[in-house]
């Protein structure tokens, strides 16, 4: 009868090397044992800045790393200052001393029982979190991407699940990460390059655009139109300034643990969260005697949500600061603070800060320095709130800041950024987002100095009314190009007047443009930056159905179209001249019969502007079809100037089609969920045009490519790779059906192949690090594995000849190492019935390759059916190794080999029906028998014919006596 066996392994991970933008401060010569290593570039580049060192010439990038190299790297990151005592017993004069000390005292290295244990080595849990600690990566909540979260520390769940959300760490193709295996060098090094996008170690001016987070470790660095998302000042950037020059923005967390930064131009300093340090403190001269750090005054107040629930004093700027006092953990405090003091105050954000309520300033003569910090009001049950709100008071002055809203749900809900209610306020450098309108002056004057940033409010930027209870009329001065608001284009304006036939409001700004606007027996005067944006009689139409979207689309007056519901239609919304479509969030569905969502089409009458659909939802009705039904989310048709910005297409056969038209994606693309991929390129009956999509790589999101979906593919020998310019994407050649497929993430970058010329072929792209077989193959001589790959056979058969002797080989080789393999869901058999004379014939033989996983593997009919040959496997699923004439699998190490097998497994069943005396289900072959660790096995020594063998079978029934 069948026979199983369960047993147990662990498995691997991997961090898959990014390119990055870095300011190189040194060289280094290569090492001599990472020339073709799948980290070499990023080991060479990271020695070049200084950051790692070898070992007389060598890198050593498979050993593992300990504690204190760990530390060594983190200090040449940050440039920690001196630790100032020594808690640890074990430690003592060494090499690494110092950058442990910095490390434990920064809270990147944590002690056990009073010793550093500094030559431990370290899981590659313990690395993500130690540099995670160090660049201060806020914990999340919520639940880790990978099928083996079970396993990471209740300590480092919040930090990996911070991590994984930005990408900077990645599991591998099978969606494990395995927490607890020891980290390498190199992976280490995967790891550094994953997460910090740019290192600046030197003064100078960069305009490099960057991914990942911008680390800055020396004074006099200039950003200059740069593009930053997260920024940490190290501790090496000392008490001096960096500057953001031109159109640099940062708009991600920023952390300050040293100096400041500066804005000049149009620069801006917003963001979202982060924390800072600060440099203050104090210190001493070579003579003797301290120096005492002055107490700040009690009308200049620091806030950071760091300091809630603390007590006695910080430093901060080389003043002291006492909690309860003028150090607050929220602005509602520090308000409440400043309203006792009965005196001009000045309220300075340490950090960004989130709050729940509208925070009311109730008293004259107040600064709110944000120090290019934002403030974010979250979404609550109550909607009709403000961010701040400035009640019958002058002299109010809020600066260097961004006011981010963010509303319970689309619609008007009288909710602004800043409202100003019979006040008198200045907004110098102010960015105020996600409210209904980022500023009110209700019966309020207001003076702009520097920028002040509107965009992004569901219906426009600056509100001037006059409310039942206010007696002036509002007042809005600025120099001319201090406003800006970038989402005017959609038809929302920068400035409104309310009921402007009743009050007389004054806008003080030169050069803009203004129309008034009656809607509903409401009279209101609308002003625009732009005169190409100042709406014409009729060109903004909301719509709500169907019916009323696809009249307006038809309707060549309407130039802009808002989406006010979600809308269900039965036909594609056809789109045939230039419009902008602007959904708010909000959702079109179609059923599966309508093929298409929304149809961008050429009938030959459209100029040559531009079509923009944005903010937007596209879905069919139900889950996407197994079956190729030609369904996509949006079918751009010989089209050009198209752009999609914030965009969602999913249920379909693919989210999107360009059929010989020109798209540019803006903001981002999601085309998660769809069938067979995301988005398809080709040209369509009857076009001529070869299609384009441009756009960033960081904006394309698709979660579905772990599923055998690539992100992006070309269809046809006519629509050539280099249509798709987006770079960053691993890209992959499927010669069959004349395509092209894109992966965000390589480590799903796959191949199809159903012959053995295009499974041999598909073997030896480099890219493709999945391959998928389509059919049963044949094959006459071994197919050879010499790379890290994952082969699934579908549970289709690789069937040939006994004399090909095998049929797979996994090999590792000096010049092409295989340390991470895996072979899943195949047949292996011969053609012949198992031989009864020695033949060497193993259906599969892996030889000297480490990390290699086998799952739901089947290997028949040969003198074995699995050799392992100086190897390290791991068996998964099920194994089945019935049928061979000698035994199931061999443990051996050949001639020349110098690597000790290995065999172990991960809750795998071990099958084999022909199990019997001396024809075990494994044995090994001049090696100890320790080399299988598997547990629940009959082990009985074979030495007959002068052999060094021992057998292991699942029935011990089977099992041959000892001779």
């Amino acid at each position: 009868m069948k026979k199983t066996k369960k047993i147990i392994i662990s498995s691997a991970v991997s961090f898959s090397i990014a390119a990055t933008g870095l300011s190189y401060s040194g060289f280094a010569a290569p090492f001599s044992d990472t020339t073709g290593h799948w980290a070499q570039e990023a080991i060479e580049k990271w020695s070049e800045y200084g950051i790692i060192e070898g070992f007389e010439g060598n890198f050593k990038p498979d050993d593992a790393i300990t504690r204190a190299e760990m530390a060594v790297i983190i200090d040449r990151l940050m440039i920690y200052p001196a630790a100032t005592e020594n808690p640890f017993s074990d430690l003592t004069e060494d090499w690494y001393k110092e950058a442990v000390l910095k490390a434990a005292e920064n809270e990147v290295l944590f002690g056990y029982d009073g010793m550093a244990r500094p030559n431990d080595t370290i899981t590659r849990e313990e690395a993500a979190v130690m540099l995670a600690r160090a660049l201060h990566i806020e914990p999340k909540t919520g639940e880790l991407p990978f099928s083996d979260r079970d396993e990471v520390s209740d300590w480092a769940t919040g930090y990996l699940t911070a991590m994984a959300e930005k990408k900077y760490i990645r599991g591998f193709a099978d969606g494990t990460f395995a927490p607890q295996e020891t980290m390498t060098r190199s992976y280490t090094i995967a790891l550094l390059n994953n997460t910090i996008g740019g290192l600046y170690q030197k003064p100078g001016t960069y305009t490099d655009q960057v991914e990942g987070i911008v680390l800055v470790n020396s004074p006099g660095v200039i950003f200059k139109n740069m593009q930053i998302s997260d920024i940490v000042l190290a501790p090496g950037v000392g008490d001096n300034k960096i500057l953001l020059q031109g159109n640099s923005k940062i708009s991600g967390t920023k952390v300050i643990l040293a100096g400041s930064i500066v804005t000049a131009g149009s620069s801006n300093v917003g963001g979202s969260g982060g924390s800072t340090g600060g440099s203050g403190g104090s210190s001493g001269g070579s003579g003797g005697g301290t120096v005492t750090v002055p107490e700040a005054s009690d009308t200049a107040i620091i806030v950071n949500s760091d300091y809630a629930g603390k007590e006695g004093t910080i430093q901060y700027n080389n003043k002291k600061y006492t909690y309860g006092k003028n150090a607050f953990g929220n602005l509602r405090e520090a308000l409440i603070q400043v309203n006792t003091l009965g005196k001009p105050a000045v309220i300075t954000l340490t950090g960004d800060l989130t709050e729940d309520n509208t925070l009311e300033i109730i008293v004259s003569d107040i600064t709110i320095d944000g120090a290019g910090h934002t403030l974010r009001l979250t979404k609550s049950a109550d909607t009709k709130k403000d961010g701040i709100q400035a009640v019958d008071v002058s002299g109010i002055l809020i600066k260097d800041m961004s006011v981010i809203m963010e509303e319970a749900e689309n619609g008007w809900h009288d909710s602004y950024g800043i409202q100003a209610y019979r006040s008198q306020i200045t907004l110098d450098t102010v960015t105020v987002s996600g409210a209904d309108a980022g500023v009110l002056l209700n019966g309020a004057s207001a003076q702009v100095k520097g920028k002040l940033n509107v965009s992004g409010n569901e219906f426009g930027g600056i509100e001037l009314a006059r409310g039942s209870e206010a007696e002036k009329d509002p007042t809005l001065s600025a120099e001319e190009g201090a406003i800006e608001n970038t989402t005017e284009a959609e038809g929302l304006p920068t400035i409104w007047v309310d009921a402007s036939d009743k009050l007389n409001a004054q806008v003080n700004i030169s050069g803009m443009f203004a129309k008034e606007i009656v809607k509903n027996d409401k009279v209101q005067k609308h002003f625009y930056l732009l005169e190409e944006n100042l709406p014409q009689d009729e060109t903004v139409q909301e719509v709500a159905d169907s019916g009323e979207l696809q009249e307006a689309v038809e309707n060549g007056e309407v130039e802009f179209i808002r989406l006010t519901e979600d809308i269900s239609t039965t036909t594609p919304v056809m789109i045939t001249r230039d419009i902008a479509i602007h959904g708010q969030g909000h959702t079109i569905t179609a059923p599966a019969s309508a093929k298409k969502v929304v149809t961008v089409m050429n009938t030959g009458q459209r100029a040559e502007g531009k079509i923009e659909i944005s903010d937007l939802n596209i879905a069919f009705e139900g889950e996407a079809p197994a079956d190729w039904q030609s369904m996509y989310g949006i079918q751009v048709y010989n089209v050009s100037n198209v752009v999609l910005r914030n965009i969602k297409a999913s249920n379909g056969n693919a989210g999107l089609l360009i059929n010989g038209a020109e798209v540019a994606v803006e903001g981002t693309l999601d085309v998660s969920d769809n069938s067979f991929g995301g988005i398809e390129l080709g040209k369509g009956v009857g076009v001529e045009s070869v299609p384009k999509l441009t756009g960033a790589v960081s904006s394309i999101i698709n979660t579905s490519e772990a599923e055998r979906k690539p992100t992006i593919w070309t269809d046809g020998a006519d629509v050539p790779a280099e249509s798709v310019e987006i770079t960053g994407m691993t890209a992959v050649e499927n010669a069959k059906k004349n395509q092209n497929h894109f992966y965000l993430n390589p480590d799903f970058a796959s191949a199809e192949a159903g012959t053995e010329g295009e499974l041999r072929a598909a073997l030896q792209n480099e890219s493709a690090k999945n391959v998928f077989m389509t059919a049963d193959i044949e094959v006459q001589s071994p197919v050879i594995i010499s790379r890290n790959v994952t082969l699934d056979g579908l549970t289709h058969t690789l069937k040939g000849p006994l004399t090909s002797k095998n049929l797979l080989l996994v090999q590792s080789s000096v010049g092409t190492p295989v340390s991470r393999c895996r072979i899943r869901n195949l047949k292996t058999v011969f053609t012949e019935s198992a031989p009864s004379d020695w033949r060497s014939a193993y259906a599969i033989q892996v030889y000297t390759a480490q990390n290699t996983v086998l799952e739901n593997v089947s290997a028949n009919n040969g003198n074995a059916g699995i050799l392992i040959n100086g190897a390290d496997v791991t068996f998964e699923g099920t194994i089945d190794v019935s049928d061979n004439s000698f035994g199931g699998i061999e443990v051996s190490k050949g001639r020349d080999v110098t690597t000790e097998p290995r065999l172990r497994s991960n809750e795998a069943i071990l099958t084999n029906t022909t199990e019997e005396n001396k024809k075990p289900t494994i044995w090994t072959d001049q090696i100890d028998a320790s080399a299988v660790e598997i547990q629940d096995l009959t082990a009985v020594p074979f030495t007959e014919d002068g052999k060094n063998q021992t057998h292991f079978y699942l029935n011990p029934i089977n099992s041959a006596p000892a001779k």
